[in-house]
């Protein structure tokens, strides 16, 4: 229960970054490189933070204050920032695109795509997961044929929704034979922020730091930041299926209030009643997991 709570919260604080950020790069203040590499530094600041300032000794500090980084997982590692420098990319374009509703009912097809991975490599599955996997389908689809979702930015969340499948896969194989958590994700996050700084400097020759500035900036980032901590932290207390459905289904949750309360979106009883039928598609998939 404690790693559910966890997990909406860090949803609810990543919701208010999200929306803030949507507000920026739709009123153009923002390009999409240097609200990217702001995000990310509060998230490398906020995991070292996690890594230097928590006692090894504690759960928290077993579990990421340890430091590896094997030269061994270079080719993976490499394949999977070549991945993540494309989903970035993909993301980016699909928050300021898509309504909050699309985007996050969108990335909830990440899920049954890492279920047809598992389908590839010889796994077996249940026609349980199968009606799961069917249910999210075709809540997804009606809602876009319908209109209930809007069409405009939905393809750049669902390839982002696919290419995660591949991100994923690569980091937990990265985790489980070369490196630690906190030595995957800061060198992974090191790679992308000395990317983004470059591009934003080189496409606005400004320095993107500027924007700190201003409050809302400064509020988007230390939320996005905050929220994936804590979401790191939810593993902790729960099963990563578990945390995956919570995750989900909360971010859809709080993105169709924001939507509505913040954008002005439209047909929040229909949107409401398709969160409903995917909680009950996840839930099984979490259950059978």
């Amino acid at each position: 229960m404690l790693g559910i709570i966890i997990t909406s919260f860090a949803t609810l604080i990543g919701e208010v970054g999200q929306s803030l950020s949507k507000d920026e790069l739709r009123n153009h203040r923002e390009t999409h490189f240097e609200l990217a590499f702001i995000n990310g530094i509060f998230g490398i600041l906020f995991f070292l933070a996690v890594v230097f300032l928590i006692p090894s000794d504690t759960l928290i500090g077993q579990q990421f204050g340890a430091l590896v980084f094997s030269m061994d997982s270079l080719p993976t590692f490499l394949a999977r920032l070549l991945l993540e420098v494309a989903l970035l990319h993909l993301i980016i374009i699909g928050l300021e695109k898509a309504t909050r509703a699309t985007f996050s009912f969108l990335r909830v097809l990440t899920i049954p795509f890492l279920v047809f991975a598992d389908i590839a490599m010889g796994y077996d599955i249940s026609w349980m997961e199968i009606l799961a996997i069917g249910i999210i389908l075709v809540t997804v689809l009606t809602m876009l044929s319908t209109r209930t979702l809007r069409t405009t930015g939905a393809w750049q969340v669902a390839g982002g929704s696919l290419l995660a499948v591949l991100t994923v896969s690569l980091y937990q194989y990265n985790i489980t034979h070369f490196n630690s958590v906190a030595g995957e994700q800061l060198a992974m996050y090191g790679c992308l922020g000395i990317y983004l700084g470059v591009a934003s400097v080189y496409t606005t020759r400004k320095n993107p730091l500027r924007h700190l500035k201003r409050r809302r900036v400064l509020i988007h980032a230390v939320t996005g930041g905050l929220g994936s901590v804590l979401v790191s932290f939810a593993f902790l207390f729960a099963p990563s299926s578990i945390i995956i459905t919570a995750k989900r289904t909360s971010a859809i949750l709080w993105a169709i209030i924001a939507g509505n309360r913040f954008f002005h979106e439209q047909h929040i009883g229909a949107k409401l009643a398709g969160l409903g039928m995917l909680s009950v598609s996840l839930g099984m998939l979490a259950i059978l997991v």
